[in-house]
């Protein structure tokens, strides 16, 4: 692979990596951490948020992106007013408080009049910083509003190139199978070996849909794709089958199967081999094997 090509590749540093970088960078000389114990609240001016490490990477900057949920948690704050809603989990990180979990709880303090400038709950998270980005990954994940598929994938592809995530954790953290987790061990060792000046950490620019689909050996760019058309046409398209059908799909999914069916004889199998669908097709691997290792199916 020649100079230019290798070039191409090169991963300049993002949004992320620069986060991480700094506040790694704050274990140095880091400063004792303050005592919560007796009260558990901070001044909102106190907590920094960082997106780029603690939300998905769809919604990074626009963390809070959901202003419909921040007006309802408003109103719940206004009958709250003595305790507060749950209490949003933070993280030390040798200078400052950072916001692990809690990122729309803490905009509806922001915007709540009535709660004004008093401080808000929290609870410390203690650990390292790659165990609080895992349990930031493991919370949003368990909230639909916020963690979707593809964030998942993107989420546990970013912990993976961390460093040396535990397979457990990031399989607790965004629900993705054993085997996508070495397939993602796989990749990063791969893209490695064809470009060594890159760092792991630095290969948390890609999404795991572009590093999946990198050609090492013939592509000298990134796949002309536009993510966040993509991404925004899906959302657009999510808003509308809401509007069309409520919650009728997931409790009669064999119908909207049937229906999918009916539209496209072949949108089935189109769907299961998308990108967005390869964590399920690889459980469903996962669980052929195992039945079979356990003599409860027979080979094909």
């Amino acid at each position: 692979m020649d100079t230019s090509e290798q070039d191409a590749l090169a991963l300049p540093d993002d949004e992320y990596t620069e986060a991480l970088r700094e506040i790694q960078s704050h274990a140095e000389d880091a400063l004792t951490e303050p005592d919560l114990e007796e009260h558990l609240k901070l001044p909102i001016e106190d907590i920094r948020m960082v997106p780029e490490l603690f939300q998905p990477r769809g919604q990074g900057q626009n963390a809070v992106s959901d202003e419909f949920h921040v007006e309802e948690l408003v109103q719940q704050l206004s009958l709250k007013l003595e305790t507060g809603l749950d209490p949003i989990i933070v993280f030390w990180s040798g200078r400052e408080w950072l916001l692990v979990d809690g990122h729309h709880r803490l905009a509806a303090y922001t915007q709540s009049e009535e709660w004004g400038d008093k401080p808000v709950p929290v609870s410390p998270f203690r650990g390292t910083l790659q165990s609080a980005l895992v349990e930031s990954v493991g919370l949003n994940s368990k909230v639909y509003l916020q963690f979707d598929r593809q964030d998942r994938l993107d989420a546990a592809w970013r912990l993976v190139c961390l460093g040396e995530p535990k397979e457990k954790d990031v399989i607790s953290a965004t629900g993705i199978s054993r085997r996508l987790f070495y397939d993602m061990k796989r990749r990063q060792r791969e893209i490695l070996e064809a470009f060594p000046e890159n760092t792991k950490a630095g290969l948390a620019e890609y999404t795991w849909r572009q590093a999946r689909g990198l050609n090492l050996e013939g592509l000298s760019e990134l796949p002309e794709r536009d993510e966040d058309w993509e991404r925004k046409l899906a959302t657009n398209w999510k808003r509308r089958l809401q509007e069309a059908f409520g919650n009728k799909i997931t409790k009669n999914p064999e119908a909207f199967a049937m229906a999918l069916r009916q539209l496209n004889s072949g949108l089935p199998a189109m769907l299961m081999d998308t990108h967005e669908w390869s964590d399920i097709k690889d459980r469903m691997l996962d669980a052929w094997v195992e039945a079979r290792d356990l003599g409860e199916t027979s080979d094909f």
